[in-house]
């Protein structure tokens, strides 16, 4: 059996990176040693676990390295990466299922190719481009090297992150997993849900379902994964129609279980690719997010913030999907916190609604968003401002005096000012909110129903109250390429808008598939990351006066 020996003509300059093939060496050839010498139990789970520890760190910081200093065949070095770890993947799957036949000869046969093709003098334009950026490369790794010591046998501080896939096809689990590898996760596939409750890890943080397994099937896995208090993202795929996943979906989410998508079989590489990826970068997100940012703040911490004016407008653009027309910005609320930085409303408001500060919140957003409404009036933006307004307010049946009074205060015509509703708050408060909405209406106010579809005696409302604008909600919008129920409701929330002569807005638009699809049924606004994310105002201002921007190249301003 070939040996490979390191040599100091395999070094490539950087200590480091030097060191990691140096250690590598020596795990290989410890499992050498144990195949020669006829051991019955070789080191393979070592091996493995050494290699996983290989990938990361090394490719890790290689890849990095690389693309710091713009080395010209930085794709060429990746794609190698992502091949010796789908192979990785490979073999690991093969012990798992076949340990007593394992073919140890060809494991040590692809580790030493891999050696020779990988790490060796050949490619004398990468040690060059190393050796002319010496300085570069040693101010990354003094900032930021965890270390790669794979002689021992102590767990890494590193967490790659587990996907685990239950699937009773082997070639569609494999598949998966392959995909996952390429990403940098920490594969399983299991064909019987009963394999994977036997190797049950609670620090998994990835699963994907077939809803159609032979023992036990999807839902009752969905049932017990509740039962553990599962934590790990969960992402179902299915054969059936798509009743049964819809269903299933709903039944995750009630189970309050972590549901990050959905695939129906036969699906598309790049939409698996898609939802592992974001899998990926949450994971590494979750790394750096401070914990206290999820701390449970107290009333006094919301009303404190109020009077310090640390809750800001944020303002998410609404074009015109025809022309792409900028025809105004829905306004969003976010915590400037002191020591957290930006707080989410998930954070915040339901403490507010609990503890009666929605309402003094609520007037806060709106006063800025009215102020900065004129401010950009006067330099050419007139736009419409969408506010949502909670149940609570409608109590004040004083509140279209009020709102009035405060747009002629700054000259703002009523006009410009959309106030959205949701479905329950008019079926709350259904004598005050009919009064004044009906008022505001009269005054010349927009109102919108929003979350259209996802509450209840929808028509009703919609006869009842002066709405001039529905929104589909963006749980349709986000699934219509691959939930033909999401499509057929949002299809005929479109057409209903249209039959009342209601202007359609379309919000969750995230991707050119989704916005054509809109455009032919003829829906008139939307809003989504595929256009742009929520901006502070100095932003937004900064991003109207973009001379590009990115999906909108025909993006201009209404003229009056």
């Amino acid at each position: 059996m070939k040996t490979i020996n390191w040599t100091k003509q395999l070094s490539v300059g950087i200590d480091a990176i030097d060191d990691d093939h140096k250690a590598l060496f020596a795990i290989i050839e410890q499992y050498r040693l144990a195949i020669s010498s006829d051991d019955l139990s070789p080191p393979i789970l070592l091996l493995f676990e050494k290699l996983q520890d290989y990938v990361h760190f090394h490719f890790s910081r290689e890849e990095a390295i690389l693309r710091k200093t713009n080395y010209p065949g930085t794709a060429k070095h990746i794609e190698a990466h992502h091949l010796f770890a789908s192979e990785l993947n490979r073999f690991k799957q093969l012990y798992s299922d076949l340990p007593s036949l394992f073919p140890h000869e060809a494991m040590l046969a692809f580790l030493n190719e891999w050696l020779i093709n990988h790490i060796s003098t050949d490619d004398n334009d990468y040690i060059a481009h190393l050796e002319n950026h010496q300085s570069t490369v040693s101010e990354m790794l003094a900032e930021n090297d965890p270390g790669l010591n794979i002689y021992t046998t102590e767990k890494s501080a590193f967490k790659q992150p587990k996907l685990r896939v239950l699937d009773d096809e082997y070639g569609i689990g494999q598949l998966i997993c392959n995909v996952g590898d390429s990403l940098g996760f920490d594969t399983q596939s299991y064909q019987r849900a009963s394999q994977f409750y036997k190797n049950y890890e609670e620090d998994t943080d990835t699963i994907i379902l077939d809803l159609h397994m032979p023992d036990i099937d999807g839902i009752e896995v969905i049932r017990d994964l509740a039962r553990r208090k599962c934590q790990a993202s969960i992402i179902l795929i299915s054969g059936f129609d798509g009743s049964v996943l819809h269903s299933a979906e709903e039944l995750a989410v009630e189970q309050e279980l972590n549901l990050k998508g959905s695939l129906t079989k036969p699906f598309r590489i790049i939409e698996l690719h898609e939802l592992l990826k974001s899998r990926i970068e949450e994971s590494g997100q979750n790394k750096v997010v401070p914990q206290q940012k999820n701390k449970a703040f107290l009333p006094e911490d919301i009303r404190k913030a109020i009077k310090n004016d640390e809750f800001k407008a944020y303002y998410q653009p609404q074009l015109a999907l025809v022309d792409q027309a900028l025809v105004g910005v829905e306004v969003l609320c976010r915590w400037i916190h002191p020591k957290l930085g930006i707080i989410s409303p998930a954070h915040f408001i339901p403490i507010a609604e609990q503890h009666d500060l929605i309402d003094a919140l609520t007037w806060k957003i709106l006063t800025q968003a009215i102020k900065q409404a004129k401010v950009w009036q006067n330099h050419g933006i007139d736009i419409q401002i969408s506010v949502n307004m909670p149940a609570s307010m409608f109590n004040m049946l004083d509140l279209p005096e009020k709102i009035f009074a405060l747009m002629l205060e700054h000259q703002i015509k009523p006009q410009k000012l959309v106030l959205e509703v949701t479905e329950s708050i008019v079926m709350d408060e259904q004598v005050k909110a009919l009064d004044s909405l009906t008022r505001l209406r009269l005054k010349g106010f927009q109102i919108s129903i929003d979350d259209f579809g996802t509450g209840y005696s929808s028509m009703l409302q919609l006869h009842r109250i002066p709405f001039s604008e529905i929104k589909v909600d963006q749980s349709f919008i986000l699934k219509m390429q691959t939930d033909t129920e999401a499509q057929a409701i949002a299809e005929t929330v479109i057409m209903l808008g249209h039959k009342l002569g209601l202007t359609v807005v379309a919000e969750g638009i995230e991707n050119a598939a989704t916005l054509s699809q809109l455009k032919l049924l003829n829906c008139e606004v939307g809003q989504g990351f595929h256009f742009a994310k929520a901006m502070s105002a100095t932003h937004f201002y900064d991003w109207v006066m973009q001379d590009k921007k990115d999906n909108l190249p025909g993006f201009h301003l209404l003229t009056a």
